[in-house]
Protein backbone atom coordinates (compact mmCIF):
# COMPACT_ATOMS: atom_id res chain seq x y z
CA UNK A 1 0.00 0.00 0.00
CA UNK A 2 0.88 3.65 -0.30
CA UNK A 3 2.30 5.59 2.62
CA UNK A 4 -0.11 8.27 3.78
CA UNK A 5 0.95 10.62 6.54
CA UNK A 6 3.90 12.57 7.89
CA UNK A 7 6.68 9.96 8.21
CA UNK A 8 8.03 11.04 11.62
CA UNK A 9 4.55 10.73 13.19
CA UNK A 10 3.40 7.58 11.35
CA UNK A 11 2.26 4.52 13.23
CA UNK A 12 3.91 1.19 12.42
CA UNK A 13 0.77 0.00 10.61
CA UNK A 14 0.86 3.11 8.42
CA UNK A 15 4.59 2.70 7.84
CA UNK A 16 3.99 -0.89 6.67
CA UNK A 17 1.11 0.24 4.42
CA UNK A 18 -1.25 -2.03 6.40
CA UNK A 19 -4.52 -0.18 5.61
CA UNK A 20 -6.85 -2.74 7.21
CA UNK A 21 -5.20 -2.12 10.62
CA UNK A 22 -5.54 1.69 10.44
CA UNK A 23 -8.15 3.00 12.90
CA UNK A 24 -8.54 5.05 16.10
CA UNK A 25 -5.37 3.57 17.68
CA UNK A 26 -3.48 4.93 14.64
CA UNK A 27 -4.66 8.42 15.60
CA UNK A 28 -3.58 7.74 19.19
CA UNK A 29 -0.10 6.83 17.90
CA UNK A 30 0.09 10.17 16.02
CA UNK A 31 -0.98 12.03 19.16
CA UNK A 32 1.66 10.15 21.15
CA UNK A 33 4.35 11.07 18.62
CA UNK A 34 3.22 14.71 18.80
CA UNK A 35 3.33 14.65 22.62
CA UNK A 36 6.78 13.04 22.49
CA UNK A 37 8.01 15.87 20.27
CA UNK A 38 6.37 18.53 22.49
CA UNK A 39 7.90 17.12 25.68
CA UNK A 40 11.41 16.40 24.37
CA UNK A 41 11.91 18.85 21.52
CA UNK A 42 13.02 15.85 19.42
CA UNK A 43 11.21 13.77 16.84
CA UNK A 44 10.52 10.22 18.00
CA UNK A 45 12.22 8.88 14.87
CA UNK A 46 14.51 10.58 12.41
CA UNK A 47 16.72 9.53 9.55
CA UNK A 48 18.36 10.68 6.37
CA UNK A 49 15.52 9.31 4.21
CA UNK A 50 11.87 8.35 4.47
CA UNK A 51 12.89 4.71 4.09
CA UNK A 52 15.24 4.94 7.08
CA UNK A 53 12.55 6.61 9.22
CA UNK A 54 9.96 3.99 8.26
CA UNK A 55 12.35 1.14 9.08
CA UNK A 56 13.03 2.64 12.52
CA UNK A 57 9.31 3.08 13.23
CA UNK A 58 8.62 -0.55 12.40
CA UNK A 59 11.60 -2.07 14.20
CA UNK A 60 12.77 0.22 17.06
CA UNK A 61 11.38 1.86 20.16
CA UNK A 62 11.88 5.62 20.44
CA UNK A 63 14.55 6.95 22.80
CA UNK A 64 13.07 7.00 26.34
CA UNK A 65 11.57 10.42 27.00
CA UNK A 66 13.33 10.86 30.34
CA UNK A 67 16.71 10.40 28.64
CA UNK A 68 15.94 13.56 26.66
CA UNK A 69 13.80 15.42 29.21
CA UNK A 70 14.59 14.20 32.76
CA UNK A 71 11.94 16.44 34.37
CA UNK A 72 9.05 14.62 32.67
CA UNK A 73 7.14 12.63 35.28
CA UNK A 74 7.43 8.85 34.81
CA UNK A 75 3.61 8.57 34.61
CA UNK A 76 3.52 10.97 31.65
CA UNK A 77 6.32 9.08 29.91
CA UNK A 78 4.37 5.84 30.42
CA UNK A 79 1.25 7.38 28.84
CA UNK A 80 3.12 8.72 25.82
CA UNK A 81 5.01 5.48 25.24
CA UNK A 82 1.76 3.53 25.53
CA UNK A 83 0.36 5.75 22.77
CA UNK A 84 3.37 4.80 20.67
CA UNK A 85 3.25 1.03 21.23
CA UNK A 86 3.99 -0.84 18.02
CA UNK A 87 0.89 -3.01 18.40
CA UNK A 88 -2.39 -1.06 18.09
CA UNK A 89 -4.03 -3.32 20.72
CA UNK A 90 -1.49 -2.10 23.31
CA UNK A 91 -2.38 1.59 22.78
CA UNK A 92 -5.29 3.54 24.17
CA UNK A 93 -8.39 2.48 22.24
CA UNK A 94 -9.28 6.07 21.33
CA UNK A 95 -8.18 9.68 21.66
CA UNK A 96 -10.97 10.10 24.21
CA UNK A 97 -9.48 7.39 26.42
CA UNK A 98 -6.08 9.09 26.11
CA UNK A 99 -7.60 12.46 27.02
CA UNK A 100 -9.21 10.92 30.14
CA UNK A 101 -5.88 9.45 31.23
CA UNK A 102 -4.10 12.80 30.69
CA UNK A 103 -6.78 14.63 32.70
CA UNK A 104 -6.40 12.11 35.53
CA UNK A 105 -2.64 12.64 35.54
CA UNK A 106 -3.03 16.43 35.46
CA UNK A 107 -5.29 16.29 38.53
CA UNK A 108 -2.76 14.05 40.28
CA UNK A 109 0.17 16.37 39.50
CA UNK A 110 -1.57 19.68 40.23
CA UNK A 111 -0.10 21.25 43.35
CA UNK A 112 -2.40 21.66 46.32
CA UNK A 113 -3.68 25.22 46.73
CA UNK A 114 -1.18 27.29 48.69
CA UNK A 115 -2.30 28.73 51.99
CA UNK A 116 -0.97 32.18 52.80
CA UNK A 117 2.22 32.06 54.82
CA UNK A 118 1.68 32.74 58.50
CA UNK A 119 4.13 33.27 61.28
CA UNK A 120 3.95 33.65 64.98
CA UNK A 121 4.05 37.27 66.10
CA UNK A 122 7.15 37.82 68.21
CA UNK A 123 8.08 41.46 67.65
CA UNK A 124 6.73 44.88 68.50
CA UNK A 125 3.16 45.71 67.59
CA UNK A 126 4.20 47.85 64.57
CA UNK A 127 6.39 45.15 62.94
CA UNK A 128 5.09 44.39 59.43
CA UNK A 129 3.80 40.87 58.85
CA UNK A 130 4.38 41.01 55.07
CA UNK A 131 7.73 39.93 53.63
CA UNK A 132 10.12 42.79 52.98
CA UNK A 133 9.71 44.57 49.65
CA UNK A 134 12.32 44.28 46.93
CA UNK A 135 14.51 47.18 45.77
CA UNK A 136 12.86 50.61 45.73
CA UNK A 137 9.59 49.34 47.13
CA UNK A 138 9.14 46.71 44.40
CA UNK A 139 7.30 43.56 45.45
CA UNK A 140 9.51 40.68 46.55
CA UNK A 141 10.87 38.51 43.76
CA UNK A 142 9.01 35.29 43.11
CA UNK A 143 10.95 32.08 43.58
CA UNK A 144 12.21 30.46 40.37
CA UNK A 145 9.74 28.18 38.62
CA UNK A 146 10.02 24.58 39.72
CA UNK A 147 10.43 21.77 37.20
CA UNK A 148 7.06 20.32 38.25
CA UNK A 149 5.34 23.60 37.41
CA UNK A 150 6.90 23.61 33.96
CA UNK A 151 5.77 20.04 33.36
CA UNK A 152 2.33 20.98 34.68
CA UNK A 153 2.06 23.71 32.06
CA UNK A 154 3.18 21.33 29.31
CA UNK A 155 0.74 18.72 30.52
CA UNK A 156 -2.11 21.25 30.58
CA UNK A 157 -1.24 22.22 26.99
CA UNK A 158 -1.15 18.56 25.99
CA UNK A 159 -4.56 17.91 27.58
CA UNK A 160 -5.96 20.94 25.77
CA UNK A 161 -4.46 19.80 22.45
CA UNK A 162 -5.80 16.28 22.94
CA UNK A 163 -9.26 17.66 23.74
CA UNK A 164 -9.25 19.71 20.55
CA UNK A 165 -8.18 16.69 18.49
CA UNK A 166 -10.80 14.47 20.12
CA UNK A 167 -13.53 17.00 19.28
CA UNK A 168 -12.29 17.18 15.68
CA UNK A 169 -12.35 13.37 15.37
CA UNK A 170 -15.94 13.05 16.65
Amino acid sequence: GDLVGTPCYMSPEQARGDRHRVGPPTDVYGLGATLYHALTGALPYSGSSITEIVLRIVSHDPEPIRNLAPDVPPELERIVLRCMAREPSQRFASAGELASELRRLRRKLEPAPQRPATRRFEGPADEPLAPPAGPAGAPPAAPPAQAAEKIGLKLAAVVLLTGIVVEALL
